[in-house]
C-alpha cells in the first residue's frame, strides 16, 4: 500500500483523520516547517532549502553540497550590453511570516532592488513556501516584479532546482514509459564527453549495467502539457520525491514547448521559462523603464513511500494520482499573496471551433482535439514565442467544443491550431476577461491555408517530425531506455550522423506514390559534411517480408529461430548453449562452459520441421547388452519452437524398461544460469520480487550455518550489504509456482519459466520447492527431496517398467519500452494464464503425451461428516481433491513416480478434475479445517475420452469425542503460530510480513525468547498466534550446543470420566529427525505415555518453510490419568545436537469421551496416521 497523506486544501471535518498542526520554528540562521509528515529547513534570510526530512530519512537532499546548492530558485540573466549570463539564486534579504495557524504556514523570503543601484538583477523577488496540515509535501511560488524606470535586462531561464541524495535516489521516472535506473554525477564525471558537455558516454559507472550507455539530460525533456509530474525513487527505504506542476498558466510558449524535467545527479527541476528548444526568441527582454509582474507557481513538492518489501515502483502510480488531485484543485485557495487569484476572481471562455477546407469537405468540419488557448495579444502563432504573460490552454472535444477555465483577468487573443491541418488560428477580436466573467464565443471558424487540391503530401501536419523515419542509433552510443520505444527513438544521441551512414553516396530521394514517409523520409534534414538536398521522383513500390521458422543443423550445434527468439543447442548432447532475444546475443551466462549445462545426450534427430512447427530430440539410451555403467534409463529431451511464440518449449520422456536394474532418481529439473551482467531483478510472485545479489557477491560473503545461507559482506550493489541470501527463502508450493524468473532493466527484457500444469510434478499441490535464486538462476523442478526427505524421488525396483513425461514447460522472454519491472512481471503472469488455458498442448509430437481428446474427466461432490460439529454432512469447501497412483491414505504426498491431477472444490463441495491421462488412480483429498486424509475406497480407471460422475462422497475425519480444547488451525501449516522477527544481523529485507518464516535463523530466536524455561501454554488464556512458537526446536546452550526442550500445555478439566478414554490428536506440519514424547501430568515416569519415535527428514526448519510432510498421531489417554482441575500435557522433543532438529505443529486437539456416538472410521489409517494406545 502506498503511504500517502493527502489533504484537499480544506479544514478537517469530523469524519477526517486528525493530523498534527503545522509548526513553525524560527531559529537564528534557519526556519523550519514541520507538519508531522514532512520537515523542511530553510536558511534565513536567503531562503535556500537546506533539508527535507521524510520517512525516517534525515535529509533527502545531498548533504555534501553547500547549503545554497541543495534546493533553490535561480534565474539566468544579463544586461543588454553583456552577452554572458549571470546566475542569480534569488537569495532573500529578509524573512517574513505571511500566515501561521494550525492548518497552514506560509513564509516569504523577500529581496527588493534599489533603483539607486547599478548592479544586480533589477527585480523584486518574493519567494514563498507553504506547508499545509496533513500534506505529504510543501508548495513553492514566487512573485517577480519590475517597476517603472528600472534598467533593461534579459532573462533566459527561471526554475527551481532540487539536488537529491546520491546514495538514495537512483531510479528516475518522467512518464509511464520513461523510467530507469540512472547514473550519478560521479559516473558522468568519469565518462567521456561527446559532442557537447551535456552528452557523456559512461565508461566506468558505479552500476556496471550502465557501462557503454550515453547519458544526456535533454533525453528526458517533455512538452509542457506532458510535464505535470516527474521525479525520483529511492529503493531503500522505498521513498519518492516528485515535482508536481498543477498548471501551465505561468509557463512560457504554450503547451508544446519542450523543457527539462529530471536528470542525472539526481536532480529534479521545475522549469518556468527557458530558451531550450526555442533559442533567442524566448529570452524575456525588458526595455529600460518597462514594468512587469508575474506569479510563478505554486508547484507542489510531493513525497511518498511504501513499506519495505513492497514494490517501490508503485510510488510512480501514486504520484500520478496526486498530480491529478493537484490539477483538479487549481487554482488553489490557500496562497496568501494578493497577486495569486482564486477561482471566483477568474473568468471562463467557451465556444466551438470549426474548420473550413472546401477541398476536403463541402461542409464545415469539427476541429476535434484542437489546441485552443488564450495568450497576450499578438499575431498568428505569436503564442509560441510569448514569454512575459500568462497562457491558458485546453483541447477541444470530438465536436470541436472547448472551455477554458481559471483565466486571470486581462486582455487576450484566442489562438488555436488543429492537428491534421496546417497553419494557426487567431480570433479576430481581443477578449477582455473580467473577474467572475463567462464569455461564450459560439461557433468560430478556422480556414487553414489552401489554394487548391492536394496532389501529394508527405507527413502528418501535427507540428512534430515523429512520423518520419528515425534510425536506430549507433550501437556504441545508445541509451537503452529508448532502444525499443518507437515513440521516443528520436531521443537517442548522434542520430544526425546516421544520415551520412544511410546516404553516404547521395542525398535522399523521395518517390511520390511509391515511397513511404515513415520509412523513406529522414526525420531531420541535416548536413552530410557537405550540402544535402532531397529529391522527389517516381518509381515502383517495394514489398515487406518476414523470416520463416528456421532450423539450422551445424557441425556441433542446432539452431532454432522463429524471428523472435533464437535457440542454440549443442549437438548431439542437447544442452542449451545460447538464447538470443531482442538484440541480446545470449541471455545465458557465457562464462559457463557448454559442457557443464546438464544431461548429455548421445544422439540427435529432427522430429518435425514445417512452417508451423519445429521439434527436435536429443536421446540418451542405456545399453543393457553391453553392460554399460551409468544409470539404467532412457532419456528423450525435446525442444519445440512455433511461429509467433516469444520463447520455446521443452519436455523430456524418462523410461526404465522392464528387467533393467534398480534405479533411484533423487531430483530432476531444468536449470538456466542467466547472464549476471544483465539480470539482477527477480520475481517469484506479486509480493516476492527484489534486486538480487550475484554469485560473485555470495562468493565474497560469509557462509552461515549451512552453505546455501550467506551473509553479504561486499556486494556489487552496496544496498545489499549485511543481508542474508539463501535460495530456500524463495521457495514456493507447486500450486503457486507456475511462473517465475528474472528481469534485465538494461536492456528491458524478462526471462521466465512457465509451468502450465502440475501433473508431472511430485508430492501434490502443496509440495514446496525451489524456483529462482541468486546466480542468476531459474529452475523448473519436476521432483526433489526438498521439504520432504533425501530419499524422496523415483525408486524403481525388481525390474519394473516405468515411463513418465516431464513437461512441456515454456521458457518465455518478453520486453517492453518502460523501466518498471512490474510491467514485465504482469505480462509474464498473463502469458502463464494463456499457457495454462492451452493445456494440454496440441503440438508435442511424442505419442507419450496425450492430447485433450485422449484424456478423461472426473467430477463429483465431497461432504464432511463430523457429528460433533454438525449432525448432517457439510460441504467440503475449498478441499484439495486429487488423483494419484493407488496407495494408502496420504501416500500422494511422497509419490514422484506417477502423475497427479488436483483441483479444489467450490463452496458446495463440488469438484471437477479435467485432462486426466488414461490410467488407474486413487482419489485422495484433504479439507482445510479438518484433520486427516480422505481416500476413496475404490480405485478409478480413466480411459481416453471418459467423463466419470462419481457422485457424492463422504469424508469422516478422525474423531472420537467432542473437542475439549484445540491449538492452531488444521491447515497442514504452522503459519498461524507465533513467528518471531529475525535477528537484525540476519535479515533479508525483501521478505514481507505474511512470510516471516522465510527469514534466516529463526530457530535460535526460540532461545532468545525462552532462555531458561520452556514454553508453557495455558488453555483458555494463551493465544496460539502469540504464545505458541511456530517450531518446536532445541535450545542453544553454548557454541554449537543444543539441548532438547519440553513444552507444557496446561488445562483444566471438570468431571473427569475416569473409566472412559480421551483422545489427543497431534497433527504435525513438519518433522526433521525429531522425536516427540508425550507425558501426562508429570515427567517422573520411566517411559513417556507416547512417543513418535524418530521421524521425518523434511528439513523445513532450516529451509525457511512453514511445512514439510504431514503427520497425524492419535493418542489414547485414559481417564485415570487425568484429574479434576489442572492437568498438564508435556511435549518433549527429545533429540538434541542440532538447531534444525524439531517439528512444526499443525494442530493439537484434546477430545473427550465419545458420549455414546460411534467413533468415525478414520478412512484407513496410514503409517503417518497411527492410532496408538498407552499400555
Amino acid at each position: 500500500m502506498v503511504a500517502t497523506f493527502r489533504s484537499v486544501h480544506k479544514q478537517n471535518s469530523d469524519n477526517e483523520i486528525e493530523c498534527p498542526p503545522v509548526q513553525l520554528h524560527v531559529l537564528e540562521h534557519h526556519v523550519v516547517l514541520d507538519n508531522g509528515i514532512v520537515r523542511v529547513t530553510f536558511s534565513t534570510p536567503d531562503g535556500m532549502i537546506v533539508g527535507i526530512k521524510y520517512n525516517g530519512i534525515d535529509n533527502l537532499l545531498e548533504k555534501t553540497y553547500t547549503r545554497d546548492n541543495r534546493g533553490y530558485w535561480d534565474i539566468y540573466w544579463n544586461k543588454r550590453s553583456h552577452l554572458q549570463d549571470t546566475i542569480d539564486k534569488l537569495d532573500g534579504t529578509s524573512m517574513n511570516v505571511v500566515k501561521q495557524d494550525d492548518d497552514q504556514v506560509e513564509i516569504s523570503f523577500w529581496r527588493e532592488w534599489s533603483n539607486t543601484s547599478e548592479t544586480g538583477l533589477p527585480l523584486n523577488i518574493d519567494k514563498r513556501y507553504i506547508m499545509l496540515r496533513g500534506d505529504s509535501g510543501f508548495y513553492s511560488y514566487a512573485i517577480l516584479e519590475r517597476l517603472e524606470g528600472w534598467p533593461d535586462v534579459n532573462l533566459s531561464q527561471g526554475r527551481i532546482v532540487f539536488k537529491l541524495q546520491h546514495d538514495l535516489f537512483e531510479y528516475m521516472a518522467v512518464s509511464d514509459d520513461r523510467q530507469r535506473i540512472m547514473p550519478t554525477t560521479e559516473d558522468r564525471e568519469s565518462g567521456q564527453v561527446l559532442d557537447y558537455p551535456e552528452a557523456v558516454l559512461l565508461t566506468n559507472p558505479a552500476n556496471s549495467f550502465l557501462r557503454g550507455e550515453v547519458d544526456d539530460k535533454y533525453q528526458y525533456s517533455s512538452d509542457n502539457k506532458d510535464s505535470r509530474v516527474h521525479g525520483w525513487i529511492a529503493m531503500d527505504p522505498p521513498t519518492g520525491f516528485w515535482v508536481i506542476t498543477p498548471s501551465n498558466e505561468f509557463k512560457t510558449a504554450g503547451p508544446v514547448k519542450q523543457d527539462l524535467t529530471s536528470h542525472a545527479g539526481p536532480i529534479s527541476l521545475s522549469m518556468f521559462f527557458s530558451t531550450h528548444y526555442a533559442g533567442l526568441p524566448l529570452v524575456i527582454t525588458f526595455e529600460e523603464g518597462e514594468p512587469w509582474k508575474k506569479v510563478f507557481g505554486p508547484v507542489f513538492i510531493y513525497l511518498n513511500s511504501v513499506d519495505t518489501g513492497e514494490d517501490p515502483l508503485t510510488l510512480w502510480a501514486d504520484a500520478k494520482e496526486q498530480m491529478l488531485i493537484e490539477t483538479e484543485s487549481w487554482p488553489y485557495e490557500f496562497p496568501a499573496s494578493d497577486d495569486f487569484l482564486f477561482t471566483d476572481q477568474r473568468g471562463v471562455v467557451s465556444g466551438r471551433l470549426l474548420v473550413r477546407d472546401s477541398y476536403i469537405n463541402d461542409h464545415l468540419m469539427t476541429a476535434n482535439s484542437a489546441y485552443v488557448g488564450l495568450a497576450p495579444p499578438g499575431t498568428h502563432g505569436s503564442w509560441q514565442r510569448e514569454n512575459k504573460g500568462y497562457q491558458f490552454w485546453t483541447r477541444s472535444d470530438d465536436l470541436g467544443y472547448f472551455i477554458i477555465t481559471g483565466i486571470r483577468p486581462g486582455k487576450y487573443c484566442l489562438y488555436g491550431w488543429v492537428p491534421g491541418f496546417i497553419g494557426d488560428y487567431m480570433y479576430e477580436y481581443v477578449i477582455d476577461v473580467l473577474p467572475g466573467g463567462e464569455i461564450k464565443l459560439g461557433n468560430i471558424v478556422f480556414e487553414p491555408p489552401r489554394n487548391g487540391p492536394t496532389l501529394w503530401e508527405i507527413g502528418i501536419p501535427d507540428r512534430t517530425a515523429a512520423e518520419f523515419f528515425v534510425p536506430d542509433p549507433n550501437p556504441q552510443l545508445m541509451n537503452q531506455l529508448y532502444r525499443t520505444q518507437a515513440d521516443n527513438r528520436f531521443r537517442q544521441y548522434g542520430l544526425w550522423d546516421r544520415y551520412t551512414e544511410l546516404y553516404s553516396d547521395g542525398d535522399l530521394v523521395y518517390t511520390v506514390e511509391t515511397c513511404n514517409y515513415q520509412t523513406d523520409w529522414y526525420f531531420a534534414h541535416v548536413n552530410r559534411y557537405t550540402h544535402t538536398s532531397i529529391k522527389m521522383s517516381a518509381a515502383q513500390s517495394g514489398k515487406w517480408s518476414h523470416s520463416p521458422l528456421k532450423l539450422r543443423i551445424l557441425h556441433r550445434h542446432v539452431v532454432m529461430d522463429n524471428g523472435i527468439v533464437n535457440l542454440k543447442l549443442t549437438k548431439p548432447t542437447g544442452l542449451v548453449s545460447g538464447v538470443a532475444y531482442r538484440g541480446v546475443k545470449n541471455v545465458l551466462e557465457y562464462k559457463n562452459k557448454e559442457t557443464k549445462r546438464g544431461l548429455h545426450s548421445t544422439s540427435f534427430r529432427v522430429i518435425s520441421h514445417t512452417k508451423e512447427h519445429i521439434e527436435v530430440s536429443f536421446m540418451t539410451e542405456w545399453n543393457e547388452d553391453l553392460g554399460e555403467s551409468g544409470y539404467p534409463l532412457n532419456i528423450d529431451k525435446r525442444f519445440i519452437m512455433i511461429p509467433g511464440a516469444s520463447g520455446f518449449y521443452t519436455y523430456a520422456i524418462f523410461e526404465h524398461k522392464k528387467g533393467w536394474p534398480d534405479l533411484n532418481i533423487d531430483e530432476a529439473r531444468i536449470a538456466f544460469k542467466l547472464n549476471k551482467n544483465l539480470f539482477r531483478y527477480m520475481a517469484i510472485s506479486d509480493n516476492k520480487q527484489r534486486i538480487m545479489p550475484t554469485d560473485d557477491d555470495r562468493d565474497k560473503g560469509r557462509t552461515l550455518d549451512y552453505k546455501e545461507a550467506v551473509i553479504l559482506r561486499n556486494p556489487s550493489n552496496p544496498k545489499l550489504k549485511g543481508e542474508v541470501d539463501d535460495k530456500y527463502q524463495y521457495s514456493c508450493e507447486n500450486k503457486d509456482s507456475h511462473v517465475h524468473g528474472w528481469i534485465s532493466l538494461h536492456p528491458r527484457i524478462g526471462f521466465w519459466v512457465i509451468t502450465p500444469s502440475d501433473e508431472f510434478r511430485a508430492g501434490g499441490p502443496v509440495k514446496p520447492d525451489l524456483t529462482s535464486h541468486a546466480g542468476p538462476t531459474s529452475l523448473a523442478i519436476f521432483f526433489s527431496g526438498h521439504y520432504a526427505s533425501p530419499t524422496f524421488g523415483v525408486g524403481i525396483r525388481n525390474g519394473k517398467h516405468w515411463k513418465k513425461v516431464f513437461g512441456p514447460v515454456f521458457i518465455y522472454l518478453n520486453s517492453d519500452s518502460g523501466d518498471k519491472p512490474s510491467s514485465l512481471w504482469e505480462d509474464a503472469k498473463n502469458q502463464m494464464s494463456a499457457e495454462t488455458e492451452k493445456w494440454p498442448y496440441d503440438f508435442p509430437l511424442s505419442n507419450n503425451f496425450p492430447r485433450s481428446n485422449q484424456r478423461g474427466t472426473l467430477h463429483g461432490r465431497l461432504l464432511v461428516n463430523d457429528r460433533y460439529i454438525n449432525k448432517d454432512p457439510l460441504p467440503a469447501k475449498s478441499a484439495y481433491m486429487g488423483l494419484a497412483r493407488p496407495g494408502h491414505v496420504g501416500s500422494w504426498q511422497d509419490d514422484a513416480e506417477g502423475y497427479q491431477f488436483w483441483t479444489r472444490t467450490d463452496e458446495d463441495g463440488y469438484f471437477m478434475i479435467r485432462n486426466i491421462r488414461p490410467g488407474i488412480y486413487d482419489l485422495y483429498a484433504f479439507v482445510p479445517g479438518f484433520i486427516g486424509d480422505f481416500r476413496h475406497d475404490k480405485s478409478i480407471v480413466i480411459r481416453s475420452g471418459d467423463e466419470i460422475q462419481i457422485g457424492e462422497l463422504v469424508y469422516h475425519p478422525p474423531r472420537n469425542g467432542p473437542t475439549l480444547w484445540e491449538i492452531g488451525i488444521p491447515d497442514r501449516m504452522a503459519s498461524e503460530f507465533y513467528i518471531p522477527d529475525p535477528n537484525p544481523d540476519f535479515r533479508n529485507k525483501y521478505i514481507n510480513h505474511p512470510e516471516k518464516f522465510r527469514q534466516y535463523g529463526l530457530w535460535d530466536r526460540y532461545t532468545d525468547l525462552y532462555p531458561t524455561d520452556d514454553l508453557t501454554y495455558l488453555v483458555g488464556v494463551s493465544d496460539y498466534r502469540k504464545d505458541w512458537f511456530y517450531a518446536h526446536v532445541n535450545r542453544k546452550t553454548g557454541k554449537n550446543e543444543y539441548k532438547p526442550t519440553t513444552w507444557k500445555i496446561v488445562f483444566d478439566l471438570k468431571n473427569v470420566a475416569r473409566t472412559e478414554s480421551y483422545t489427543l490428536r497431534l497433527a504435525l506440519a513438519s518433522a526433521t529427525l525429531a522425536e516427540i514424547q508425550v507425558w501426562i501430568n508429570g515427567t517422573y515416569k520411566t517411559h513417556p505415555h507416547f512417543t513418535t519415535g524418530q521421524i521425518g527428514k523434511d528439513n523445513a526448519i532450516a529451509r525457511h518453510g512453514n511445512h514439510g510432510l504431514y503427520w497425524l498421531y492419535s493418542v489414547d489417554v485414559l481417564g485415570l490419568q487425568l484429574v479434576n482441575g489442572s492437568n498438564v500435557i508435556y511435549l518433549k522433543q527429545s533429540r538434541g545436537r542440532s538447531p534444525f532438529i524439531g517439528v512444526m505443529y499443525d494442530y493439537i486437539r484434546l477430545e473427550g469421551p465419545s458420549q455414546g456416538l460411534v467413533p468415525s472410521p478414520n478412512n484407513e489409517p496410514s503409517p503417518n496416521e497411527l492410532l496408538l494406545y498407552d499400555n
